[in-house]
Parts: structure tokens; C-alpha cells; sequence
């Protein structure tokens, strides 16, 4: 198993754990990261190319780390309208809850912690399903 696959499946147990812990701004960051990893797995995957290529097509995008691999994402679901609405609203709202939750001060509750734990979860099964 890639080790980023792996860090992703632990970021998603986490996540449930620091909830659980009451620890709802760091379960924020775990399913975000959960997702944004196994995002970067699956453009590796998808596209046959490695990390290292992948760090090399971000620099030359002139694009962020984080938009650019979501860009990969959504341009592989795109065919379908549905598919690529679901995946690019979640992903959005989590990536929402995860800049609330690192950079603004601001409470972040039982609410936003297992809103993002499931909408980490609900993109991890979609995506389970297509590799």
C-alpha cells in the first residue's frame, strides 16, 4: 500500500478519535488531510505519475499544492455531472471547514467536526469504489 494511502486511512481513524476526544478543530485537519491525501494517491494512481512528477507538475502550474490536485480530481470525474458536482461541493465545504478550523479564530464544535468527518468519510467511500 502507498505510504500516502496509508496516511490518509489514519488521518480518517483519527479524525473519529479527536471527536470522540472532543478535540473538533484538529478532526477537522485529520479529515481534510484524509481526503486531500488520498486525493494525491489517486492522481498518482489515475494518471501514472509518481509523487516526485506530481511535485514537478505543480511547480510548473504555478498553482497551489491543494488547487492543483483537486483540479486533477475533478477533471477525471467531469464526464459525469453528477458525479463531479458531489465531488467538487464536498470537497469544497471541506476544505471551508478545514481553513475555519486551522486560520480563524473562531469556535469549531461538535457540528463542524462531524459535519467534516462525514464528509471525509462520504468522498472516501465514492472514491473507494473507483479504484
Amino acid at each position: 500500500m502507498s505510504r500516502l494511502k496509508e496516511k490518509s486511512n489514519i488521518n480518517h481513524a483519527s479524525a473519529k478519535i479527536l471527536i470522540e476526544k472532543h478535540y473538533y478543530a484538529s478532526s477537522v485537519h485529520c479529515s481534510y488531510y484524509s481526503v486531500f491525501q488520498l486525493l494525491k494517491y489517486l492522481v498518482s494512481h489515475f494518471n501514472g505519475f509518481s509523487y516526485d512528477g506530481i511535485a514537478q507538475k505543480i511547480q510548473n502550474s504555478g498553482k497551489g499544492s491543494h488547487v492543483y490536485i483537486i483540479d486533477e480530481i475533478l477533471e477525471l470525474v467531469k464526464g459525469n455531472r453528477s458525479e463531479y458536482r458531489f465531488v467538487r461541493y464536498r470537497i469544497k465545504d471541506l476544505k471551508h471547514f478545514r481553513v475555519q478550523s486551522d486560520y480563524e479564530d473562531i469556535d469549531i464544535d461538535f457540528k463542524k467536526g462531524s459535519d467534516s468527518f462525514r464528509i471525509a468519510t462520504e468522498l472516501r467511500d465514492y472514491f473507494k469504489e473507483k479504484v
